[in-house]
């Protein structure tokens, strides 16, 4: 009988994996994710059987819901990364929206005032500019800032600057931005929607 489960219960295993994992997942929350999987597969096993009267999405929720949990407790970089991307976030969607109607009203007090500001890119993606110091400011240690700043180049989200002729080939944030008012304030260009 059990040759005949184990396709069953990889198919529940792998269906689990899809469900709870992301792109800032390290090898340490992956590994926990499949132990999470397994409990998952021996929770179908038993519904299967009429042991627990859970429907399937009710068990795939509970399970899920204490992987994260697990998962936040973890002291790897992937979560920390997590809550760093959550708090960028949160931080660039207070920002105030220039666009070609209002661009008059930020003026130079008041892009001075600012700790950013949203305006519309090219296609539907806006991007926001955010003052250096600002970003650096909303992280925990320099590196969560160090892990965010890397995971915003890796996946294009963050304006590049152009490498230098015989100079370093990393890539590194452009720095200089010019904004509504046209001074050029430190800031970064983040790719966000």
């Amino acid at each position: 009988m059990g040759s005949k489960l184990a396709p069953s219960v990889q198919n529940r295993i792998e269906y689990f994996i899809r469900h709870v994992r992301d792109d800032q997942d390290s090898d340490l929350s992956r590994d926990i994710a499949k132990r999470f999987a397994l409990l998952y597969a021996g929770g179908m096993l038993a519904r299967r059987a009429g042991l627990v009267a859970w429907e399937s999405k009710e068990l795939l929720e509970a399970i899920k819901k204490c992987y994260v949990k697990a998962r936040a407790m973890l002291p790897d970089d992937g979560e920390l990364l997590r809550t760093g991307v959550d708090i960028l976030a949160a931080r660039l969607a207070s920002f105030p929206t220039v666009s070609s109607s209002n661009e008059n009203e930020f003026s130079r007090d008041r892009c001075d005032a600012l700790d950013g500001i949203k305006k519309q890119g090219s296609g539907r993606v806006p991007h926001h500019l955010i003052k250096r110091h600002i970003f650096d400011n909303l992280f925990v240690s320099r590196q969560h800032q160090d892990l965010v700043e890397a995971w915003l180049l890796k996946n294009g989200h963050l304006a590049k600057a152009l490498p230098r002729k015989g100079g370093t080939t990393a890539l590194l944030p452009k720095e200089q931005h010019i904004w509504p008012d046209r001074e050029r304030r430190r800031s970064l260009e983040i790719h966000w929607h």
